[in-house]
């Protein structure tokens, strides 16, 4: 019987590297998203992008977390009842 390999995870520099790529697109975004006389679609084109990209962060952000709870010792059962994990949707910034 064949051991079972757990599916491929982004390295810990693979994350940060990650991490600063989507904060560098957010802030580039975000100087070109500047309404002109109207919102026309390419402002909520660029606004949606915006928003696609924050939910990536997301996620980036979780999975640095996880990482960071794990390799602390604890179990990834129990990151998910951390008050850092119940506080996330307090903690998203702009």
């Amino acid at each position: 019987m064949r051991p079972t390999i757990p599916p491929r995870s982004l390295s810990k520099r693979n994350l940060e590297d990650a991490l600063r790529e989507v904060n560098d697109d957010i802030k580039k975004k975000r100087r070109v998203l500047k309404p002109k006389s109207s919102f026309g679609s390419e402002y909520w084109t660029t606004a949606a992008e915006i928003e696609g990209r924050l939910a990536e962060r997301n996620s980036i952000r979780r999975q640095i977390s996880l990482r960071d709870f794990v390799d602390a010792g604890g179990k990834a059962e129990d990151w998910a009842s951390t008050e850092e994990l119940k506080n996330w949707p307090k903690r998203r910034k702009h």
